[in-house]
């Protein structure tokens, strides 16, 4: 619910502010995470991944600058990989302006930041399908689905 209610105020042209459905995605230039020891992540996903010793995500320390950190190799891969208009899964797809790619995600399932071939674009599109086959057809769950985003 609560992740169609997010596509449901894109679609209606509100700004949820929610990284994750962005593009590029917010990781490094939206949001960090900083962790106990004063390493700082991407985001809380590649944090995550660094509690379980891999370390693939860390753009620094709490000691550099934020010009440090977003000059950071990683970094850029994250933007560049989370550009959904390049990606070649989803430069076509018709949700495009709904959506957005996760390059921690995309690592963990398939191995590269890059291939985006991944469980969450499959539930992503079937929430869409779901919610534009109730916006196209009937007016009265439209406005249920509009009460959902004001509340």
């Amino acid at each position: 619910e609560r992740t169609a209610s997010i596509f449901l105020e894109k679609i209606f042209g509100e700004n949820p502010n929610y990284m994750d459905l962005r593009s590029p995605c917010g990781a490094a230039i939206g949001q960090m995470a900083i962790n106990h020891d004063g390493k700082i992540y991407t985001c809380d996903e590649g944090r995550m991944l660094g509690e379980i010793g891999d370390e693939s995500f860390v753009i620094g320390n709490v000691s550099e600058s934020f010009g440090q950190l977003f000059d950071n190799d990683v970094t850029k891969a994250v933007c560049l990989a989370s550009c959904a208009e390049c990606s070649p899964r989803c430069h076509q797809c018709v949700y495009l302006p709904y959506c957005g790619v996760c390059p921690v995600i995309n690592y963990s399932e398939e191995g590269d930041m890059f291939k985006n071939n991944g469980y969450r674009c499959t539930i992503n599109k079937g929430i869409l399908d779901i919610l534009f086959s109730y916006l196209l057809n009937n007016k009265e769950v439209t406005d249920i689905f509009k009460s959902w985003i004001k509340a």
